[in-house]
């Protein structure tokens, strides 16, 4: 493997000794841009290579790392496609590539990086629409990928049906959960109306407040009645007495109160 980086390197010299040394700083330029293009990749795993597989290669190159990073997703020659760069210094840099078939298009094109050394062999069909699929390393990175307006503009009108859906749900999550909570705090407070209940007013609050304490408590509802007959035999009295909460009392405390009706 060697030798084909020595040999790159020995025809990169000779080309800049044959440059001369009194140039001009657009000279200097050009002449870098010269050699920039001298570019190429070498066997790293395999010199025998076939379409439609994946294969490491070694570059040489005087490009850095940052630059070669570039060409990540890029077709580098006519059947290479660059699917990974890896840093495998100090033995130099290599990219993972995927062999392809030729473009069927034959037009000259320069490409960034020739390919010296490999034996190509192509037996699979047409493997250009692989591409997209390969241009693709990070399954959540769709930069690379080309589509047409119709499919840009479902993929929209389906983001945002579901955000429009969720949005629905947790409304529905929240309003339900409030509701939960504004029953079971007025329950508690009906609940401490009939434990607490002491007076003539308590007592005609409670039975003015039967429809609700039956809403949201849970309590056996035949002795409830009994409870209401009871209040409502004394409520309507010119006078009160202790004797008449006394009784009301011993009523109530045959309630069964369970808790919080479950009517939400």
């Amino acid at each position: 493997m060697k030798c084909y980086k020595n040999l790159a390197i020995i025809f990169i010299v000779a080309i800049v000794s044959n440059l001369g040394f009194a140039q001009t700083e657009a000279e200097v330029l050009k002449n870098i841009e010269i050699i920039e293009k001298m570019s190429m990749v070498i066997p790293y795993e395999a010199d025998e290579i076939e379409s439609g597989e994946l294969y490491k290669v070694k570059v040489v190159s005087v490009k850095n790392f940052d630059k070669l990073v570039t060409y990540k997703n890029q077709r580098i020659n006519e059947i290479m496609f660059v699917t990974e760069v890896i840093d495998n210094r100090p033995d130099g840099f290599l990219f993972e590539v995927f062999v392809t078939t030729p473009p069927k298009d034959k037009k000259e094109k320069e490409y960034s990086f020739k390919y010296e050394g490999f034996k190509y062999k192509n037996d699979k069909k047409d493997l250009q629409g692989d591409l997209v699929t390969l241009a693709v390393s990070n399954p959540f990175d769709f930069s690379n990928l080309k589509f047409d307006m119709k499919y840009k503009v479902a993929i929209i009108v389906i983001f945002l049906l579901l955000t429009y859906l969720m949005f629905i749900i947790c409304r529905k999550i929240y309003r339900h959960r409030k509701r939960k909570k504004l029953f079971s705090r007025r329950a508690k407070e009906l609940i401490g109306l009939i434990k607490n209940a002491k007076s003539k007013e308590d007592y005609e609050r409670i039975y003015r407040e039967k429809k609700e304490i039956s809403k949201y408590v849970a309590l056996d509802e035949k002795k409830f009645i009994k409870l209401l007959s009871k209040i409502n035999d004394y409520q309507f009295r010119a006078s009160w007495n202790e004797a008449y909460s006394l009784e009301i009392q011993e009523v109530s405390k045959n309630l069964d109160i369970k808790g919080v009706n479950r009517g939400i």
